[in-house]
This record gives C-alpha cells, structure tokens and sequence, in this order.
C-alpha cells in the first residue's frame, strides 16, 4: 500500500490554494473559524493514496468554499438555536452553495471535489438504510439529488427521490427540492438560511395541519412507485369515485395524509444521529479517521524573523576561503546553467569577464544580457540551518566550530544564489532548533539581511522532522516550478520512518530535500539519507571538506 502522510499533503493542498492550516492537539474534529482551516492532530498520520484525495477534497470544501464564501456571523446565528434538522439542511444547502462558487473561482476544485465524493461512495455515505428515519430521507434527499443535479457529482439520485415519495408524496418531496434549489443558487448564506426555514416552515404545516389547514388539503395518493405524468390514480382519487371505490380512494388518501404527517413530525424532532451525515466535512472526516494510521508526534515550529541586520556582521575569516570556493563553484554552477539555455546572447551583449578564459577553449559565449531570465532556471531554495547546541562544538581536526562553517557555507550560497535572484531563482534562509528563525524570507533582498546571520545562536535541541515540516508548508506556496529544501546539520534527523512518510509525500508533490550532513559518520550519514528518502546528500567532517559536500547535495539542482 502506497501511503501518504497527511499532514504534509494538507500543507502543500492548502498552500497551493491559498489557505492557512492549523494542527490542534486539542481538537476532535477538523473546522475553520472563517479565515484558518483546524485540524486534529489525529489525521496527520498516515493515509493511502485514497486518503489523500479525501484530504484533498476537505481542504478544497472548507477552504476554497466556506472560508471564501460563507459568511460565519449569517450561519452561526442560525445554527446557535437551531433543531438538528434545520442544521443538517443548512450544511447541505450551503455546501452546494459554496462549492458552486468555489468551482467558478478555481475551476480545477471540480475535479477535486468529484474525486472526493467518488472515493467516499464505496463506504456508504450518501446510502440511504432500508427502512431510514424520516429526517435521513430529507438530507439523504437534499444531499444526493443537489450534488447529482446541481454540481453533476458522481451521484444517483433515484433511490432517495423513491423513498422520500414513499413518505411525504411527490407535491411535499419536490417543494423541500425546489426550495433547497434556491438556496443553493443563491449568492450569500443568508438565502441558504432562508431557504432553511422555508423547509423547516413547510414540514411545520404538514406535521401540523389544525394550525394551517391549508397544508393538508392535496393529500398524496398511496402509491408504491412514484407514477409517471399522465398516469391513472390521482384523478381518479380527486374526483372521488362512487361506491366502495370512492370509499377506498378517501380512504387512501386519508392514510397518506396520516403518514406524511407522522414522517414530517419525526423529522422536525429528530436527533442528530437520526439526521444522518449532512456536511461534506463531516463524511470526509469520518472516512479518513477511519483510514488514517496512528498520528505521530509531529508538530508545526514556532516561527520569528530577525527584524534587524547585526551592523558590522562578517562570515568568520577563519573559514573565509571555504565561503570564497563555494561561492566561485556555486556561481560557475549557476552560469553553466545559464550559457546553456541563453542562446541569443552570441550575437551581443555585455562582455563578461569571468568567460573571457573560455575562449581558450573555442567557447564564443563570452557576453551576458542583464534582466533576462535564465529559461531552466526556475527553483525556490529553502535553505535550513541547524542552530542546536551541538553546532558550537568544532568540527573535525580544526579550530573551526561547527557553527562558524555553517553560517560560512549559508553565506556563500547566498552570496552566490543572490547573483540569480529575480532571474529565475528565489531563495530564503532559517535556522532551526526547538524553533525556527527567519533570517531571510523569500520576499527580503540578500543585500539587506545577510548580516541578520550575527543573531545566530547555537542552543537547544535538533527537531529535524518538525523543521522540514513547517518548511514543506512555506515552500510549497511558491509559484516556481523547481522546489528545494537545502538542510546543514550536524544531528540526528529523528524518527527515521516519519522522515521517509514526509519525504515521500513532500517529493510526490514536487518538493525534495537534500541535505549536507557536517560532522557525522559517513555510513550514519548514508543509512539516515537512504531510509529518509532525501534527494540528495554530503558529508564533511572537516571544514575543507565542506564545499564538496555542498555541491554533493546540489547536484543536478539547476
């Protein structure tokens, strides 16, 4: 079995999409509070490849449509005072409502959303029981024939449309329809709240016809199929035949009055459970807490950035040379990159002087063009530094602290990826610990915060999986095609099967990670890479070894 982990598909899903997750320890149900989408940390487990489309399909539902486009004050009101049948018909109006809207602004939700409700039909959600509760019928009704008919999900609408005949009639059945119809055409949540109280009025009147006589002066004939137009039975029953037949016909239509009262009196009194499933939220929830493996201790990180360069701030000149190599390799890198994809610049140019040796080898591309973009050259770096306490330890023979070649490495990449920025490469810097510090965001030029590298500060623990986690949800909502989480570490990277569950998922969505491993055993280092599923790896164990490493890792990166 093919298995995902959930909370890395949620990040990317709702990154991609433009909405904020939350992993609550404390909460029992996944929600959103208007603007934030919460979910348990029970379904960040594992998942199969089915589990993820229901993931998928909740954070398309609750973010693209509900927090888009219910409006909270408008449903809370409501549903605060609400039967649990006046809410469970709401939840299905709205959901139409919304996930209409949804599929207008972001056509691909569609596809999703179809997805979704095609992995949930084997389990039996939108199933009406044989002999089900009156208020099951009307969501069952409402929830089946909507979303076939109005959204054209994959649903058959017949046996719900058979059995709400069988207890409230054709006239009743197809009025709750039309009015929900409206509600979920309509533009805001408010006519989904009137449409609502215009069911709930009308079961009223049936389930209590001495308050509104006129409720139940068209009774519906008792027929054990609903009868096709043109068909004998209702004239006939409406004219009132002679004799014992028209004896029969009032009384037939005497039971059925009797029934559809009795099924309308005990939906509007039905408890939740007798309600049935309502929200698409609530059915996705159940299939995947009932798929997804044990959750893990997996957390998001607490983020700061570093508000301030620290003026003065230099790479240490101890490993000034290391930074001056990686920054010359890095950069020769990149060019090659470059000289491979930018044809047009043969014919002019300004000439650059680091080419100008190629010629020696009959290499004619000596001139650059300023501005252009590199074509290939589309990749967002996440680049993450530990900043545990272990790092101020030296490294290998020398004098050189761990943490000092660190900062030095992260300096010449960015020196070096800065070079390309706003040319078809983005990138970021943090560091990591017990928590997670922004020294550079994607949107902050290099120039203005390398020296935000002074504030680094060596101290606490390594939680490696909680920091590609929380990079994994950043990264993922960059527009670049090419996504690469870069990690220096000098420990452990935890749990090694949630490092390959996360890896798998991150890497099926286009995210890989490489790391450069800095005072480990080799062997150690290549049994944590090849189990954790990385892209990429390198090892230094002495600061001199530090570049190779690094290119080790970005191999085949550009």
């Amino acid at each position: 079995m093919s298995l995902s982990h959930m909370g890395t598909v949620a990040k990317i899903v709702a990154a991609s999409m433009g909405v904020e997750v939350v992993f609550d320890a404390s909460a029992d149900t996944a929600s959103t509070d208007g603007t934030r989408i919460f979910i348990p940390t029970s379904l960040i487990g594992n998942g199969d490849a089915r589990t993820a489309i229901l993931m998928r399909g909740f954070i398309a539902h609750e973010g693209v449509g509900h927090i888009r486009h219910t409006d909270m004050t408008a449903w809370s009101a409501f549903v605060r005072d609400a039967s649990p049948l006046g809410k469970s018909i709401l939840n299905i109006i709205e959901d139409i409502r919304i996930e209409r809207l949804a599929c207008r602004v972001y056509p691909g939700i569609k596809r999703i959303l179809n997805e979704t409700v095609e992995a949930l039909k084997p389990e039996g959600f939108f199933d009406l029981p044989t002999k089900p509760h009156p208020a099951g019928v009307v969501t069952g009704l409402l929830l089946n024939c909507l979303r076939a008919e109005e959204l054209a999900q994959p649903l058959d609408p017949i046996p719900a449309r058979a059995m709400a005949f069988k207890l409230f009639g054709v006239s009743l059945r197809d009025d709750i329809l039309n009015i929900a119809r409206l509600g979920s055409r309509g533009s805001s949540t408010a006519e989904a709240v009137d449409a609502t109280k215009a069911i709930l009025r009308l079961l009223g009147d049936v389930a209590n016809p001495v308050a509104n006589p006129a409720a139940n002066l068209k009774p519906q004939p008792a027929q054990s199929s609903e009868p096709e137009a043109g068909q004998a039975g209702e004239g006939n029953a409406g004219e009132g035949g002679s004799g014992s037949e028209g004896k029969q016909a009032a009384g037939t239509s005497q039971r059925q009055s009797q029934k559809q009262r009795k099924s309308a009196t005990q939906a509007l009194t039905a408890s939740a459970k007798e309600c049935g499933p309502s929200g698409l939220e609530e059915i996705t929830q159940e299939a995947m807490g009932n798929s997804i493996g044990a959750g893990q201790d997996l957390e998001e990180m607490q983020r700061s950035i570093v508000a301030e360069p620290v003026q003065g701030w230099r790479p240490s000149a101890r490993s000034a040379g290391i930074s001056r190599t990686l920054s010359r390799k890095l950069e020769d890198m990149l060019q090659s990159r470059v000289d491979e994809e930018d044809f047009s610049v043969r014919g002019g140019g300004r000439l650059d002087s680091r080419r100008v040796s190629r010629t020696k080898l009959l290499d004619l591309e000596v001139f650059e063009r300023e501005g252009e973009e590199a074509p290939g050259l589309d990749t967002a770096v996440f680049v993450l530094v530990d900043k545990s306490s272990s790092m101020s330890s030296t490294i290998g023979s020398s004098d050189d602290t761990t943490e000092a070649v660190a900062l030095d490495v992260v300096s010449a990449l960015g020196d070096a990826l800065a070079r390309f920025d706003g040319r078809g490469v983005s990138f970021a810097v943090e560091g990591f610990s017990d928590s997670m510090t922004a020294y550079k965001p994607f949107s902050a030029p290099w120039r203005g915060t390398r020296a935000c590298l002074g504030h680094y500060r060596a101290s606490g623990g390594t939680d490696f999986c909680s920091a590609c986690f929380t990079a994994i949800g950043e990264i993922a909502k960059r527009p670049e095609k090419r996504k690469v989480i870069l990690v220096l570490t000098d420990g452990d990277v935890g749990q090694i099967s949630l490092v390959a569950s996360i890896q798998k998922t991150a890497v099926e969505h286009g995210i890989e990670t490489r790391v450069v491993f800095l005072g480990i055993n080799p062997d150690a280092a290549r049994c944590m890479a090849t189990a954790g599923g990385f892209a990429r790896y390198g090892v230094a164990n002495q600061a001199e070894d530090v570049p190779k490493a690094v290119f080790a890792a970005l191999e085949d990166i550009f």
